[in-house]
């Protein structure tokens, strides 16, 4: 009998946190656990789409953090002691391997 796919039962778009929690099954499964060809590239590519999901949610955090510290630039309020970097590109983005 054919294995079920599981991304079925799985939510399109996961917290940022339950991504990495299933990224990192996804990982130790593809590595370890190798069921059929088929069932990796499922696999691979639900992974490939969570990555996505979180480089997706990892842009929208910067920018709604850039946008929170140039509102309190502008009315002059809030502790300026905390000053997030500047994001950079490199190796900012999430990866399945």
């Amino acid at each position: 009998m054919p294995a079920k796919k599981k991304a079925t039962t799985r939510k399109s778009n996961p917290s940022f946190e339950a991504a990495l929690e299933e990224l990192d099954e996804l990982t130790d499964r593809l590595s370890h656990e190798p069921e059929s060809l088929s069932n990796m590239i499922d696999d691979y590519e639900r992974g490939q789409n969570l990555i996505q999901a979180c480089n997706e949610q990892l842009k929208d955090a910067r920018q709604r953090i850039t946008l929170i510290q140039a509102q309190l630039k502008e009315t002059g309020s809030g502790d300026n002691s905390f000053q997030a970097e500047a994001p950079s590109d490199e190796n900012d983005d999430v990866r399945l391997f």
